[in-house]
């Protein structure tokens, strides 16, 4: 199967849009650059990356603050789980924040999960599930 095929079925992107990958040299097959004529089997070990491992820099940049267009963000603790995979703790909420603190950095987000919101978590719940608040925690959100 052709490599923009196979990104495409892997949910990477539509087919132009992994040729457009692919000519910017950011997919690998078995660790060589891939090309647009390369054919791929289950076994090859494909990799799309040049915007997605954030280096020492970037985390430098979003522990500090990072300016965007409304003004400079608070200093944010930031914390690498995985090469790929980074866990941001921010103090201060602007839209889209977290998308935009790293899209400027160099290094768009491509899933985001928000685990804790104001100290409510979302211990005991399965994935898209709700609850009601307690009334404690109505109580504290107001007063914040």
């Amino acid at each position: 199967m052709r490599l923009n095929a196979y990104l495409a079925r892997a949910g990477v992107a539509s087919r132009r849009g992994a040729d457009e990958l692919i000519k910017a040299g950011r997919v690998t097959v078995n660790g060589e650059p891939g090309q647009l004529n390369t054919f791929v089997q289950a076994r090859d070990r494909i990799e799309v990356d040049v915007e997605g491992r954030p280096g020492d820099a970037a985390l430098q940049t979003l522990a500090k603050g990072v300016e965007l267009e409304d003004g400079l963000t608070a200093p944010a603790t930031v914390r690498r789980l995985a090469p790929s995979r980074l866990e941001l703790t921010l103090h201060e909420g602007r839209n889209r924040q977290v998308k935009r603190m790293l899209e400027a950095v160099g290094h768009p987000v491509r899933r985001l999960h928000r685990g804790r919101y104001a100290g409510l978590t979302l211990e005991g719940l399965e994935p898209g599930a709700w609850r009601e608040l307690e009334p404690s925690e109505v109580k504290r959100l107001r007063s914040a």
